[in-house]
C-alpha cells in the first residue's frame, strides 16, 4: 500500500496492524478509543469530512447495523473494520481515486459476503 509520503505496506502488514488494535501492544486502549471517537471542534460540533464523522485519522459510522472504523483515501486503499464482529476487509488496488478506483465499495461488498453469515 503506497502512501503520499512513500510508506509501502502489504496486506499481510496491514493484517498484523489490524490485529494489534485488539491488544495494547502498540497503543493503550484509551488512545484507541480516542481514535475511534468522533472528533469535536472548539464549538463542540462534530468533525465531518465528506459528510462523515471522523476520529483521529479514521472515518466512523455504522454499516448494516455494525460499528465501522474505516480508513482510505485517494491512494486507492481501503481498510474497513467492524471491530465488534472482529472482521476487517483490506483492499489494495493499482488505480488511483481519479482513475475511478473505489476500494471502499469493494470492501463493503466483501463485508456483505461475511455479514450474511454473522
Amino acid at each position: 500500500m503506497p502512501s503520499f509520503y512513500g510508506i509501502m505496506s502489504t496486506v499481510i502488514d496491514l493484517a498484523k496492524w489490524d490485529a494489534a488494535f485488539y491488544s495494547e501492544r502498540l497503543l493503550k486502549r484509551s488512545t484507541l478509543e480516542q481514535m475511534w471517537t468522533p472528533a469535536r471542534l472548539n464549538d463542540d460540533k462534530m468533525v465531518l469530512i465528506w459528510g462523515r464523522h471522523h476520529g483521529l485519522g479514521w472515518f466512523l459510522g455504522d454499516y448494516r447495523g455494525h460499528k465501522v472504523t474505516e480508513y482510505g483515501g485517494s491512494t486507492s486503499t481501503a481498510m474497513l473494520r467492524l471491530p465488534e464482529d472482529r472482521l476487517t476487509v483490506i483492499v489494495l488496488t493499482n488505480l488511483d481515486f481519479l482513475a475511478g478506483s473505489e476500494p471502499h465499495i469493494l470492501a463493503r461488498g466483501i463485508a456483505d459476503f461475511y455479514l450474511g453469515d454473522l
